[in-house]
Parts: structure tokens; sequence; C-alpha cells
């Protein structure tokens, strides 16, 4: 029912398939004919449910004289007789609002639509079920009826064809004159024009609102994904945790060969604050006494220093202003109201600082 414009062209593709299977098989004509006997049997043979019993009038007839004498089957009935027992099964059936809303079909389509299909069914003897998986329209009375007829199990369901999103035909209840009730509804249009002139494709203003169909894919397919996007995060935070460690040694290298001093020994950086302020203090020192031994040894020697007299200068600084703060840092931060604090080389009380 979603494309009813393709519904008659549908129906008519798979009659001429079947037509084109059964001639294919090359039957024997007496047991071909045998066949299609049988289905107009049955389909002479239908009673309604609860007219089964023995002695219960049918249109005027019992059971037993509708079996000896069955009725006249009308002009297009079973015109088209393959000797099979065919359902033709119209889905989708909750897809009738949707073109009431968005493509202004009317019952008139609807009843239009109904009178094609029950038309086929008479030619070929087969009924006709409307159905509906998401609203569950007829899908049980579906099953129930296969069963029937394949089978044999009872079935007591009549023929249904109040709602029209739930219409059931069963193959033998239907007649030209039933269908005719139809014709009433159908104002603007003849019941014989042609079906694709009146059931046409509308343009399309919006498109389908179709609930997606998802489709979960195999467990194993799915954990062989999952390992790939894990291993491909895992290389990407190694190689950002390596950067840095590379990037940190390369500064490191830099600033020993910055503070190498000029006679190719490596002079360590002045660190004056947090924790690395001791071990800057110690390596001035050290070179500053450094120094004086080189200096010492080079004039008993008769060599000059390495050292030249600007360097010298820069050095005794860099030795006073160590050892200047390094007086400050013993002396402890809190001090109580008694204390005074004096400067480096003044007289407080009758002690030297």
């Amino acid at each position: 029912m979603t494309q009813p414009w393709k519904m008659m062209e549908s129906l008519q593709n798979w009659a001429d398939i079947l037509e084109e299977h059964i001639r294919r098989l090359k039957l024997d004509p007496g047991e071909l004919e045998e066949y299609k006997e049988k289905v107009k049997k049955r389909f002479n043979g239908y009673l309604e449910p609860g007219a089964e019993l023995e002695g219960f009038p049918l249109f005027g007839r019992t059971r037993n004289e509708t079996l000896a004498a069955p009725f006249a089957l009308d002009e297009h009935t079973l015109t088209c007789n393959l000797g099979l027992d065919l359902v033709v099964v119209v889905t989708k059936t909750d897809f009738i609002s949707t073109l009431e809303k968005e493509f202004d079909y009317k019952e008139e389509h609807f009843d239009f639509i109904q009178q094609a299909g029950r038309k086929f069914c008479l030619k070929y003897g087969a009924s006709l079920f409307y159905t509906s998986v998401k609203e569950d329209k007829n899908c049980d009375l579906l099953y129930k009826y296969l069963v029937h007829r394949i089978y044999g199990f009872p079935f007591r369901t009549p023929a249904l064809v109040v709602e029209k999103d739930a219409i059931f035909i069963p193959s033998g209840w239907d007649s030209e004159k039933k269908i005719s009730i139809l014709y009433e509804s159908l104002t603007s249009v003849d019941p014989d024009d042609n079906f694709s002139d009146i059931i046409i494709k509308p343009i399309v203003r919006k498109p389908f609102h179709r609930e997606i169909e998802v489709v979960a894919e195999e467990d194993q397919l799915f954990l062989v994904k999952q390992q790939a996007t894990l291993t491909q995060q895992s290389a990407q935070t190694s190689r950002n945790q390596e950067t840095p460690v590379r990037t940190l040694a390369a500064m490191q290298k830099s600033a020993e060969r910055r503070f190498s001093g000029s006679s190719g020994m490596p002079v360590s950086p002045k660190k004056v604050d947090g924790s690395k302020g001791v071990a800057g203090s110690e390596g001035v020192l050290q070179n500053f006494f450094s120094s004086l031994l080189n200096r010492k040894t080079g004039s008993s020697s008769g060599t000059t220093s390495s050292f030249r007299p600007t360097e010298k200068m820069m050095a005794r600084s860099d030795v006073t202003v160590e050892l200047d703060r390094m007086l400050w840092n013993r002396k402890s931060p809190v001090t109580s109201q008694s204390d005074r604090i004096t400067a480096p080389g003044s007289r407080s009380g009758s002690g030297n600082c």
C-alpha cells in the first residue's frame, strides 16, 4: 500500500510468472484439468462459517444442494483458472493514513483500489488479505487461513469488509454483485476505468517518513572494529607521551652547551629559585675556588691564567652576590619582637653579624 499505483501491475506480473511456470512443467492435459476442476469445486463449495451444518439454508439452499448443484459462475469469475489455490496479500495497510494526509487520497480512491483487487481475485479464484505488521492487522488470520488451506484445519472466520485497512475476502465468498456495493462511493470515476489512469503516482512534495530499518552487524565484525579503534587510540597516546620527553632532553642539551665555560669545561647554570638554589650556589663557589687554584698554579708555572680580567671580575661579583644571599638565608624568616634585623657588617648589641 506504500505504492498503490503499482499494485495491479505487480499482481499481473506474478500471475504471468505462475502461468509460465505451469506451462514449463509440461503436465498432462488431463492432470492439469483435474486441478482446475478442484479449484472450481472449492470455489463453489464455500460456505459461511456456521452454515456448514446439515439442513442450514444457504441463500434458500442447503449444503447438500449446493454441493450437488453449485451456483452458476459469474461471467468474470475463474476466467483465468490456473489450478492453484492463490492468496493475494496487500501489505503495509497502515500507510493508508499517510496517503490521506500527504497525497490527498479519499475514500473513493481506496474503494476503487479494493474493487480492482477483488475483481482480479475473482478472475483467478484467489483470496484477498489486507495486512499490517506494524498495526498487527490480519497477520494471525492469514496464518490460520494458510494452515486451513494447506492442511485442512478448521477455519471459522467470515469475510471482513468493514475496515478499509483489514479486508479479508475468502475464496468463493465474493461475487460481482457484492463488489458492486463499492460503486456507490465512486462518484468522479467509473469502476471500469483503467487503474493506472485513476491511481497515478503523485508528485512527491515531501519525502516519505519511513522508519529506518536498523540491521545489527555480527558480533565478531563489531569486536574487530572496536579492536582496531582501541589500537589506533593507543598508538596516538604513545606518540603524544613520547614528544615531551624528546623536547625536554633537547632543552637540557641546549642548556648545557649554553653554560659551558670558555675553557671548555661545563659550568652549571645559575639557579636561585626553588630547590635548585643550593646546587647553583655550590657551582658558583666551586668555580670561584677553582679559578683561584688555576691562577696560582698558572703563576707558579709561568703560564698565563685561563681567566681574562673581565671574566675574573664577573666571577668575583657572582661569588659576592652568592655569599650575601647565603648569609641572609641562614637567618630565620620569623623573628621575635626583641630581635632586630641588621645589615651585614653593622653591630647589634654586643655581638657582630
